[in-house]
C-alpha cells in the first residue's frame, strides 16, 4: 500500500494489552524533539513481545 497524502488517518483495531506492548517496544526519550536518524525496530524485535500479547506481526502484505 502506498499513500501519498500530507495527513493520512488510520484505524487499528487492537485487543487488550496494547499498552503495555508498547511500553515493553518503548524507550525514554532523550529530548523533548523527534529523533533523527534512528532507524524503526526490527521484525524480530517487535514480533517477540508481540506473540507474548496474543497479537501476531505480518511481515508482507496479503
Amino acid at each position: 500500500m502506498t499513500v501519498e497524502s500530507d495527513a493520512v488517518r488510520v484505524l487499528t483495531p487492537v485487543h487488550r494489552g496494547l499498552e503495555s506492548f508498547l511500553v515493553e517496544l518503548g524507550r525514554p526519550a532523550r529530548s523533548r524533539t523527534v529523533p533523527v536518524g534512528e532507524l524503526e525496530p526490527g521484525t524480530r524485535r517487535v514480533a517477540t513481545p508481540a506473540r507474548h500479547y496474543g497479537a501476531e506481526v505480518l511481515t508482507t502484505w496479503p
